[in-house]
């Protein structure tokens, strides 16, 4: 019997668009639904008959497209979700940089020194790139659970950073589950501060961190009263990075309160993570539909497969849904699995509107009230189309995108007409919205859209009357985008 209870969903990253790769480990991916179907193609003959009956339905080529519904959670690194999302995307994770013995126990990290306080660890890809003198590296996952902190580090390495005086314990062996993340950065005693419109420093090099324009911040750490900034305002998630030099980063989207703060004896940390903006890579995955409660299984296969739309939902009292509309150039059904191995899927908790949004801005400030929101959607359209071939293929010969056009709904209940106003004017403002649960996070960005629609109507009596915005997002030059998506793998 095929029951929904039973249907895997996995796939795996292609290095050759529409090419499954040799014995791949397929990643268990989550869903709430899919109609990702395969399907052929038919059309009816044409030819006249006496007898009035069809001279045949003629099968002229095979489908490859269709939905798969998620509930949002923290996506990591190695995932499905996270895969897909590059897809959607049309671009890699501007990551950084992460050390895991996910492949085999002391393997990329091999040892931990106690009296050197350093750790070896291989610089080969995909976790290449050096850890940097300042940032902030979480450990988790080491037998000795004295390792499993925060540290920062004090001198920077690709194959042997150093952690001085941070507690580390001999470990020459960490096992498969160890990985190394740099979540942060922090700065010397008194070193950082806030001005104005950003935060400066005097021996901290900004520019050796790995951020990026549009990137998102949380300021403080909640774990010591010493990691923060002595004006409360200051410590807080969502100033966002426009401009990125030696001793200053100038940021935006500063909360209420934000002040001049000197950090005077405080040795401030600061929270960043891995983000995603649309470009012009595309990104293609095998995908395996597994029916598993049949006595002998059935097994989909859709090569070349990208996510040509992404749509988000936060709305009342449900968790953040979500779609992708998949895309394939081929498929093809049998009774033997396509993966050499399965990868069990992330765990994540599911986030939801009402109880994991710590913050909505819009127009660069805290969104409240009497403009309630009653719900935020997003839309990422890649506009793909697949490309016929005559000769050989059922499927498409190939898939191209077009303009990577996002929009959305802003629905709010009509409590004055300051956001009416920037409707009517065509005045620009921007979006973020920012989950957070289990000291992961998640953050959308739109940082410059205009209202299309949503001038109030009256639905009727004893019912509130709303605005309804709609929004499309336009290239912000400040920060060359249409959007950014920020992963926090950690936060405090």
């Amino acid at each position: 019997m095929t029951q929904a209870n039973r249907v895997r969903l996995s796939g795996v990253d292609e290095t050759t668009f529409g090419t499954l790769p040799a014995s791949p480990a397929m990643l268990i991916g989550r869903m709430n639904s899919e109609g990702f179907a395969y399907r052929p193609e038919f059309t009816r003959s044409e030819e006249i008959r006496s007898d009035r009956m069809l001279a045949d339905l003629i099968k002229v080529g095979e489908a490859n497209a269709g939905p798969i519904a998620f509930e949002l959670s923290f996506m990591p690194w190695r995932s499905l979700a996270s895969q897909l999302w590059e897809s959607a995307f049309f671009s890699r994770w501007i990551s950084q940089p992460y050390r895991d013995n996910f492949a085999g126990a002391d393997g990329v990290i091999s040892d931990v020194d106690g009296t050197g306080q350093d750790v070896t660890v291989t610089n080969s890809a995909p976790q290449d790139g050096a850890f940097v003198t300042g940032q902030l590296v979480r450990f988790t996952g080491f037998t000795n659970a004295a390792n499993n902190a925060k540290r920062k580090c004090t001198t920077g390495s690709a194959t042997n950073p150093v952690f001085a005086s941070s507690g580390l314990v001999n470990e020459p062996a960490p096992p498969v589950t160890a990985r190394m993340k740099v979540v942060g950065f922090e700065g010397a005693t008194g070193d950082l501060a806030t001005v104005a419109d950003g935060i400066t420093s005097s021996a901290l090099d900004f520019t050796t961190l790995g951020l990026t324009l549009g990137q998102e911040l949380k300021i403080g750490d909640a774990d010591n009263a010493v990691y923060n900034f002595a004006t409360a305002a200051c410590n807080a998630r969502g100033p966002r990075v426009i401009a990125i030099a030696a001793n200053k980063i100038t940021l935006d989207n500063l909360p209420t309160g934000w002040g001049v703060d000197d950090g005077s004896g405080k040795t401030i940390r600061i929270f960043y993570g891995d983000v995603l903006k649309p470009g012009l890579t595309r990104i293609s995955t095998s995908i395996e539909r597994a029916f598993l409660g049949q006595a002998t299984p059935t097994y989909v296969l859709q090569k070349g497969a990208i996510a040509n739309q992404l749509s988000l939902s936060y709305a009342g009292k449900t968790p953040v849904s979500g779609s992708f509309e998949m895309m394939a150039l081929t498929g093809a059904q049998g009774t033997v699995a396509n993966g050499a191995a399965y990868v069990a899927a992330p765990t994540n908790r599911v986030m939801a509107p009402k109880a994991h949004v710590g913050r909505l801005a819009e127009n660069g400030a805290t969104h409240a009230g009497p403009n309630w929101c009653r719900s935020f959607t997003f839309q990422l359209n890649n506009g793909a189309v697949p490309l016929d071939d005559i000769v050989g293929v059922l499927g498409a010969a190939d898939i191209v995108e077009g303009e990577a056009a996002i929009s959305g709904g802003f629905d709010c209940y009509f409590g004055d007409n300051s956001i009416l106003t920037r409707l009517f004017n065509a005045t620009p403002t921007n979006f973020s919205i920012a989950t957070t649960l289990d000291n992961q996070g998640l953050t959308l960005h739109i940082p410059r859209a205009i209202l299309s629609d949503g001038p109030p109507t009256t639905p009727g009596k004893n019912q509130q009357v709303a605005t309804p915005f709609a929004w499309e997002a336009l290239l912000d030059p400040l920060v060359g985008t249409n959007c950014l998506f920020n992963r926090f793998e950690y936060l405090n």
